[in-house]
């Protein structure tokens, strides 16, 4: 700045414009104002990297959250899973008890008229002889069948017993797992305030970024578009900042991931699925409109966490034709990951996220139905292989 100082009053000293000639004390202070102004950079850009370094420890947090707050989803889906099968084999136990219970009365009350009419007095019954000698005969043939049936029935008590002990304790279970749960998903909303308060040092960044993809949301006529729009913004942008780089003082901006070549190729077979859930659909399967299927579609659990399946940048986050709640991450290679369904969105546009970091909740609806694609190039390409879970 002095430099460039010098140099204008030397211009002018050359074209004779009047001035009054800067006393020493006059070039100090500038010295001075302009020692301060670096300073002033110097202290902005150490308070951007202590920030950008809050929010990585702040985000990696909430992967290791995230993690656990999917395996307790999972553990209690199959707790409930289990508890189900033991209520319906209860049912099922009941329903034969009682079958087993009017057999006994039948049997108790033929033994009963056996008593008031033994064999002996048989000819004195009220019916025939021939009558009553086929009813006695029927009832002493049951005698070793009603035993056979009364050790059933203590078995299957004992069992309806042990059964029931068991609902106990897979109930317990799933509230123990349930409880665990809901302090874990409190534990991830405090992170994600904390992460919100972080960067809202890049507020106005971010803003102009959401503004901006919600602009061109709709004004896309389909998801291909919508991706080269946002490619094509991306692409402006980042020239604006390269122009601007020469020109303009540090400011504080959103952190961006690291670049690394053929990083998303190489994480194949590797990567965490989204959510937790049952796959309902795969690629390529025939779809209710006669197409097929560009991504998978899997059934979650009520307020399921939703997370990023690997490392990238938020291109969109939003409502979007059709897709209701639309989430874009671009990763590095071309490759881009879409997530759409979900009733809550945790990230921001121009936010970067981690593997494994959450991005978003499903709704708490017993049927949720999380959709995902892989696109390369903005084409749809078959997730499968890169998931580390078998689909």
């Amino acid at each position: 700045m002095l430099k460039v100082f010098l140099f204008v009053l030397s211009c002018l000293m050359m074209t004779g414009v009047a001035f009054a000639t800067p006393s020493s004390s006059d070039l100090a202070k500038i010295q001075e104002q302009l020692k301060e102004e670096k300073k002033a950079q110097t202290h902005l850009q150490q308070k951007a990297q202590d920030i950008a370094t809050e929010v990585s420890a702040v985000k990696k947090q909430m992967v290791k959250a995230a993690n656990q707050v999917q395996d307790n989803e999972e553990t209690l889906s199959e707790l409930e899973k289990n508890l189900a099968a033991l209520e319906e084999n209860k049912a099922l136990l009941e329903k034969r008890l009682e079958d087993r219970e009017t057999q006994i009365i039948t049997l108790m009350s033929g033994l009963q008229k056996m008593a008031v009419y033994p064999p002996q007095a048989v000819f004195f019954a009220p019916q025939t002889p021939i009558e009553n000698l086929r009813s006695s005969l029927i009832l002493k043939s049951t005698q070793k069948p009603l035993q056979a049936t009364t050790n059933k029935l203590k078995q299957e008590l004992n069992k309806l017993a042990t059964l029931q002990a068991a609902i106990k304790a897979q109930a317990s279970q799933v509230k123990l797992v349930a409880n665990r749960l809901e302090n874990q998903r409190s534990n991830m909303e405090k992170l994600m305030q904390q992460k919100s308060i972080l960067q809202s040092h890049f507020k106005f960044e971010s803003i102009e970024a959401k503004k901006k993809a919600e602009e061109l949301g709709k004004k896309a006529k389909n998801l291909e578009d919508l991706l080269a729009k946002l490619e094509t913004e991306k692409q402006n942008k980042l020239k604006k900042m390269a122009d601007a780089a020469t020109k303009q003082k540090p400011i504080l901006s959103v952190p961006t991931l690291p670049s690394v070549k053929g990083a998303f190729q190489k994480s194949l077979g590797s990567l965490p699925l989204p959510a937790r859930g049952k796959i309902v659909q795969r690629y390529g399967d025939a779809t209710l409109g006669g197409g097929n299927a560009k991504g998978l579609t899997m059934d979650t659990r009520p307020n399921a966490q939703v997370i990023s399946p690997f490392d990238g940048t938020v291109l969109f986050a939003g409502e979007f034709k059709g897709y209701g709640n639309l989430i874009i991450i671009e990763h590095e290679d071309n490759y881009h990951s879409l997530l759409s369904g979900l009733n809550r969105i945790d990230c921001t546009v121009g936010q970067t996220v981690l593997t494994g970091e959450p991005v978003g909740i499903m709704s708490n609806q017993q049927t949720n139905k999380l959709y995902m694609e892989f696109r390369q190039n903005g084409k749809p390409v078959n997730p499968a292989s890169w998931f580390a879970s078998k689909i």
